[in-house]
């Protein structure tokens, strides 16, 4: 039997409806479930989605490829140990990166299962960065630069710290938040051009948008920057870590932190404009969908709160936990969950 196939075709959602009323530039009607692909293995990451292939890590230490349109597998890929990172699509390659046990980077063929090129530089957790023909990739205290195409090592930068969360490029910089609390800022060749010292570790992946960049910290600390000079502009103090990637939404900047705090903010002021929070853990990124803020918990419920006001418009239990985030393709959301299954939900 395939390791993923349609669990079911389309099944009513059991959600509870907490707006009365809704918003016209907000879906005021729930979701559904459109399918379910069951892995065997839970989901380290996200899903990439790309050509209709749905390619995703596993814990059990596997690499897939899910035909979406048949729901079958297309090829699985075995490691030394787990999938560390959401895998990324370069070219006709897509990237898959191990954790301690192995610690290499897979340049796989993304409709085959064919290996390209795979190196090993060490250990890394944090989603590789492509720019133009280059990958970013943060290894324990370095960060290299590979040729996409061969795997070949273009340059290497020294960090005093260890990248875990995903980074951000700019027009001509390169962010990197350490968890020795440090913002790192490179240029195009590696080289390091400012530290900026946040405090505490960075956990959160970065956000850039407007020319701010946005990053949260382990000691519950929002910060904002510009990116031009890398001063920081404003601050707000969190209950638990932020652990997820702040969202920018209009004017505005949403945050949560690990204990299902969420916040609105004036992106320019910092001035608060809401809280809500769900009581359960928050580890994974959120988005926005069809003009809600989506994000999925560790009580397995997916929330979706209006990004205005934080008041939650409904709320669905999928089963297991929701830690790992989500993916959001076209009109259709990819929710992974602990319970060995990806729920895609869509409005319909």
């Amino acid at each position: 039997m395939n390791e993923a196939f349609h669990y079911c075709a389309v099944t009513l959602l059991t959600v509870t409806l907490l707006s009365s009323t809704p918003t016209a530039a907000l879906s005021a009607s729930p979701p559904q479930i459109v399918e379910v692909l069951k892995i065997k293995g839970i989901a380290s990451n996200p899903p990439l989605i790309d050509g209709g292939i749905l390619f995703i890590g596993t814990m059990n230490k596997k690499a897939l490829a899910i035909d979406l349109q048949s729901g079958k597998k297309l090829w699985s890929k075995g490691f030394k140990s787990a999938v560390v990172a959401s895998p990324i699509k370069f070219n006709s390659l897509v990237i898959f990166i191990t954790d301690f046990g192995d610690g290499r980077i897979y340049a796989l063929n993304s409709t085959q299962l064919k290996k390209a090129w795979q190196e090993r530089f060490g250990v890394g957790s944090s989603i590789p960065l492509v720019a133009g023909d280059r990958l970013i990739i943060p290894q324990r205290e370095w960060v290299i630069c590979l040729d996409g195409a061969s795997g070949t090592l273009l340059w290497e930068t020294y960090l005093d710290g260890t990248v875990i969360s995903c980074g951000v490029i700019t027009d001509d910089k390169i962010f990197l938040g350490a968890d020795n609390g440090t913002l790192y800022i490179l240029n195009d060749d590696g080289e390091i051009v400012e530290e900026v010292d946040l405090g505490e570790p960075i956990l959160s992946d970065l956000a850039f948008a407007g020319g701010f960049i946005a990053v949260g910290d382990y000691g519950g600390v929002l910060h904002i920057l510009r990116v031009d000079d890398h001063k920081q502009v404003w601050q707000s103090q969190f209950p638990a870590p932020i652990l997820s990637r702040p969202i920018f939404y209009d004017d505005t900047v949403l945050v949560s932190s690990m204990n299902g705090t969420w916040r609105g903010f004036n992106l320019e002021t910092g001035d608060e404009l809401w809280e809500y929070t769900c009581n359960a853990l928050v580890r994974g990124n959120g988005l926005i969908w069809e003009g809600s803020l989506v994000f999925g918990a560790d009580d397995g419920y997916l929330y979706a709160l209006d990004p205005e006001n934080g008041n939650v418009r409904w709320k669905v239990n999928l089963g297991g936990q929701l830690s790992c985030g989500i993916t959001l393709e076209g009109d259709r959301l990819y929710t992974p969950s602990t319970d060995k299954k990806i729920y895609v939900l869509s409005y319909q």
